[in-house]
């Protein structure tokens, strides 16, 4: 199983008022690690200046499990669940001092801003790398905790 990770800190603008990260804030330490992946599978800086080939979230989905309170360390999780010519789908895990404390789910689609944003397919090598990652269909039905499930429909 290929698993990409990315680490953050809770910081003391993320607490609300009943002391624990704010719920936005997940939501931001997931984007961060989404960009982060984007860019270990080619989806770069100097690509999208290049191409105008970015990813659009199509969907997400979370489930809060835990809080986290200020200088927390995390770590996410990111897995491939699946791919195709111009979407994918990943499985992403946030884990704080050992313990689960959010999954997120995102549906992301590949677009070509120019002329105007239109989905178009991935291109080989970025496709290649997402398709290494992928997980096969037992590692998928052996995830532990999933949020709401999302797929393609063929």
């Amino acid at each position: 199983m290929s698993v990409f990770t990315f680490n953050a800190c809770v910081l003391p603008d993320w607490i609300d008022y009943n002391g624990h990260m704010r719920d936005a804030y997940y939501a931001l330490v997931f984007s961060m690690a989404s960009d982060a992946f984007l860019a270990s599978v080619g989806v770069t800086d100097d690509y999208r200046a290049a191409t105008g080939g970015t990813v659009y979230l199509l969907e997400c989905h979370t489930f809060y499990l835990a809080e986290v309170k200020v200088d927390a360390p995390l770590t996410v999780e990111v897995l491939v669940l699946d791919a195709d010519a111009k979407r994918f789908l990943v499985h992403m895990t946030m884990l704080s001092v050992g313990r689960v404390r959010a999954v997120n789910e995102r549906m992301e689609l590949h677009v070509n801003q120019r002329p105007d944003p239109h989905a178009a397919p991935l291109p080989g090598d970025i496709r290649a790398s997402l398709e290494t990652l992928k997980l096969d269909a037992g590692e998928v039905a052996a995830l532990p905790q999933r949020a709401r499930k999302m797929g393609f429909q063929r």
